[in-house]
């Protein structure tokens, strides 16, 4: 069995018995109505630890990185392509791996948009950012390749782009 599921089951196994203990205190001193409300609350409060303390365990045990990312422009398909790997360098699997990649027109000035042709043309985004799974079930010490693609704006002059690797 793994050692994170190990620590998740006894993080919810201790806060579920403080969270029963809780509950027989405040159901043995107060009002049925006031007591319901304490428990629901106490309930709310013990769920929200749990969640944080499992995703500090997640984030604290699991890591990827992303090696041999490349990108090219087809021009006939108006299309970005771009592969590289990605490999679990910590100790537990990685469920999914996502990339998050944003193209930023230069040409734009830092700009949060900007016209077409003259001042009253149709407004235009000068970056673009999309999100793709990239991987599932990352083993510890493995890698997998991916490639993903997709469009890019005619009206790009310049553009930078800018990856970003989240996992679960």
């Amino acid at each position: 069995m793994d050692l994170l599921v190990v620590l998740k089951g006894l993080l919810a196994l201790f806060l579920g018995v403080i969270a029963l203990l809780i509950a027989v205190v405040i159901f043995k001193n107060s009002s049925f109505f006031k007591a319901l409300i304490a428990v629901v609350i106490e309930m709310a409060v013990v769920a929200g630890l749990f969640w944080a303390f499992s995703w500090g365990i997640d984030v604290s045990m699991k890591k990827a990185v992303l090696y041999n990312v490349k990108n090219s422009r087809i021009l006939s398909q108006e299309k970005i392509y771009v592969s590289g790997d990605v490999r679990n360098v910590g100790k537990y699997t990685i469920n999914n791996a996502y990339i998050e990649i944003k193209l930023i027109n230069a040409a734009a000035g830092g700009k949060i948009s900007m016209r077409g042709e003259g001042d009253s043309g149709p407004k235009r985004d000068s970056s673009i950012s999309e999100s793709f799974k990239i991987a599932t079930n990352i083993k510890p010490g493995t890698q997998k390749h991916f490639s993903v693609s997709f469009r890019y704006p005619a009206y790009f002059r310049l553009s930078n782009i800018r990856w970003k690797l989240s996992y679960d």
